[in-house]
């Protein structure tokens, strides 16, 4: 995944992709993107949480700590706030992701909305 993102976005910083620069930094290992690691929240909010039609308005992200590559990340979203609104439905949600040892990685807050147009919630935390 790694790879292909690096290649995908164009960032090819050593520290992602080349083994040698990842020995010699500071974390001694290649770390994942973090933009790369932030990405597992959408999909849990389209495909878990709300449901299709969801629009990103704000998402912001804290590198709490880099993720080697290799390790297993759990991302974790929650509903904080649920506003409706007669053209609109707005939901704050507290994103996360651990390493499997307990270590948050990412601390981050979105801000989605779904359109009255047709457009309802799967369900409601």
């Amino acid at each position: 995944m790694v790879k292909v993102y690096a290649a995908l976005v164009n960032d090819e910083n050593p520290i992602h992709v080349d083994k040698a620069t990842g020995k010699q930094s500071i974390f001694g290992v290649n770390i994942a993107h973090g933009m790369l690691v932030g990405s597992l929240f959408g999909p849990i909010v389209v495909n878990q949480l709300i449901g299709p039609g969801v629009l990103y308005r704000k998402q912001t992200l804290e590198f709490d700590a880099p993720v080697p590559i290799g390790e297993a990340v759990t991302a974790i979203v929650t509903v904080k706030e649920a506003k409706h609104k007669p053209d609109k439905d707005v939901y704050v949600l507290q994103t996360e992701c651990f390493l499997q040892n307990g270590t948050r990685v990412i601390n981050g807050e979105a801000v989605i909305i779904v359109l009255a147009s047709g457009l309802t919630a799967k369900k409601e935390s």
